[in-house]
């Protein structure tokens, strides 16, 4: 529907889904940022037309509020499986963004910075995560990072 439909039918798709995730919690949250996965994946493999206009268009403030979003829920990650969650639908998300919502990313404002310390967060937390073993919560945070690591390495090159 989002390929089709905007932003000629829904222009207010993308604040609609910003506004229920800054707003909402816990499972509303989840599914708004799973929802925004899911169109942002949706209309990255549009390659023409004056949908990707739009799309690059609409990136900037998506990315960052993601970015905000990603951070904190980052600080909580390690001892939370919700915060988790979200790290990870943020990131997977920022990485779409990135590889086609900008026209160049060398140009866009603190991105290349951004990527630089989001490896280095991310490696320092998987070797602390390693280190203090467990289960639960800690191990999807483990698996979640080992991921984000392995996204977020695609993205830098």
């Amino acid at each position: 529907i989002a390929r089709n439909d905007w932003p000629q039918q829904y222009p207010e798709l993308f604040p609609t889904l910003l506004g229920v995730i800054s707003g909402g919690e816990g499972l509303a949250r989840k599914r708004a940022l799973f929802v925004m996965h899911v169109v942002v994946k949706e209309l990255s493999a549009v390659v023409v037309g004056p949908t990707r206009k739009h799309f690059q268009e609409a990136t900037p403030p998506m990315f960052n509020f993601l970015c905000g979003l990603w951070q904190s829920a980052s600080q909580q990650a390690l001892v939370n499986a919700e915060a988790a969650e979200v790290e990870l639908l943020c990131l997977k998300i920022l990485l779409r963004l990135l590889c086609f919502g900008f026209n160049r990313i060398d140009l866009a404002d603190d991105v290349p910075g951004l990527l630089s310390q989001t490896m280095q967060m991310l490696q320092s937390r998987f070797e602390q995560a390693l280190q203090e073993g467990g289960g639960g919560v800690n191990a999807i945070a483990v698996k979640s990072m080992a991921k984000v690591m392995v996204m977020v390495s695609k993205a830098q090159h």
